[in-house]
């Protein structure tokens, strides 16, 4: 196929077909686009993967261990209990226990698998398009459970809070989902130099990308339903990207991006304000729910790593290291009828987050010892460790391992 013709098949490709990709600003799963595995004079790269993750604990501002539920806040029934008396709803609880502290522990999973499919398309050595697509279905679950509590038996606290719960129309403590997450359509602006600066090689590049809200979102009826990209938000993001090639077999990079998801009114639950402790109920569990404007905060992502290549017969190994920052987001209310006070001070503190990963990839290039090279495939294995090499906040401590192949024409 001449290179006219692949360009205006990845062209039809792209514009026609509903194409997701892996983003950067999810808390919940390590979505993470990493640098194709580059060979010199093939520009234009696809690739294919198949991963799994899994997520048992969180971390909160000071690095310990705590259930994911808990990122939303400290779920404590006697303050929902507050909530429904100021919203009007019927009170189960029992009048002795009104206007206690009733804390609650919470624990939670969250298990998943899934397909990636990558494309780059070259044009013309000084750029080019491409896009990333991603098919995922999950499994997320909460549990509570009460604290000791005098003269009350924590059977009862429990079934308390179910029969809230359902008063509220909330489902049980479970989300099954399936289905794409965001769209990420790009175009990239680059060029390299061979023998420059004493390194073999320089490869850098500029990326400028639009992401599409088309994945999975939470619902406000499901608290352990989770996003599987921006949760409905469109967004911009710019990208440097710079992979420099010390010597044969010897490869370094540095990938720097910035993206921004633009303001929404949604429908979602708002904690409702208690006068009395000024404490409230963690919003995914409020009895109140209305439009909010939320305004999301900036996203940065900072992925340096280093790769040597055939170690033995077309063997290599990757070390990439990925810190991303997500600043809070803003939650304005909506209501055109304000009566019942809310706080949404709680709930823009919490939004912010920072996660850190180590990525450990094996890789194994089938073309790279022949004498000459056709559409041969690179077989990669890659593990996203969570790390605390700096401080994580309010982020599931999420695992992912991917099994892949690569090709670069």
């Amino acid at each position: 196929m001449s290179k006219a013709k692949k360009i205006v098949v990845s062209l039809l490709a792209i514009t026609s077909c509903a194409s997701y990709s892996m983003v950067f600003d999810n808390r919940f799963f390590p979505l993470i686009q990493k640098p194709f595995i580059s060979v010199a004079g093939r520009p234009s790269h696809l690739g294919a993967y198949l991963y799994a993750t899994t997520a048992s604990k969180a971390i909160n501002d000071m690095e310990q261990d705590i259930g994911i539920p808990e990122l939303y806040g400290k779920f404590d029934l006697g303050e929902l209990a507050a909530a429904f008396d100021i919203v009007g709803l019927p009170d189960p609880l029992r009048s002795p226990l009104r206007g206690q502290a009733i804390p609650f522990e919470t624990a939670g999973t969250i298990q998943a698998q899934g397909f990636e499919f990558c494309y780059f398309q070259s044009i013309k050595e000084i750029g080019g398009i491409g896009f990333n697509w991603l098919v995922m279905r999950s499994n997320s679950r909460q549990e509570f459970f009460p604290k000791e509590f005098p003269g009350v038996e924590r059977s009862y606290l429990d079934a308390t809070r179910r029969t809230m719960f359902k008063e509220m129309g909330l489902s049980e403590a479970q989300a099954s989902q399936a289905g794409m997450g965001d769209l990420d359509f790009y175009l990239r602006i680059g060029y390299h130099w061979d023998y420059a600066l004493k390194f073999k090689r320089i490869d850098a590049g500029f990326r400028f990308g639009t992401l599409v809200p088309a994945g999975v979102t939470t619902t406000i009826n499901s608290p352990a339903s989770v996003p599987y990209g921006g949760n409905g938000f469109w967004g911009l993001y710019g990208q440097l990207e710079n992979e420099f090639e010390l010597r044969e077999d010897m490869k370094a990079g540095l990938v720097f991006r910035l993206s921004k998801r633009f303001s929404k009114t949604q429908c979602q639950r708002m904690p409702v304000k208690n006068k009395d402790s000024n404490a409230t109920v963690p919003y995914v569990y409020s009895p109140l729910s209305g439009p909010v404007k939320i305004t999301p905060g900036f996203n940065l992502a900072f992925m340096p790593y280093a790769q040597l290549e055939n170690l033995r017969a077309g063997l290599g190994i990757r070390l990439l290291y990925t810190l991303t920052k997500h600043w809070s987001d803003s939650w304005c209310d909506e209501r055109s009828d304000k009566t019942i006070p809310v706080d949404l001070s709680v709930v823009n503190q919490l939004s912010g987050w920072k996660s850190d990963y180590v990525s450990l990839s094996v890789f194994y290039d089938f073309g790279k010892v022949k004498v000459q090279r056709s559409l041969d495939p690179i077989l990669i294995f890659t593990w996203d460790i969570p790390s605390l090499l700096f401080s994580s906040e309010r982020t599931p401590k999420t695992n992912k391992i991917s099994l892949g192949l690569e090709y670069n024409f």
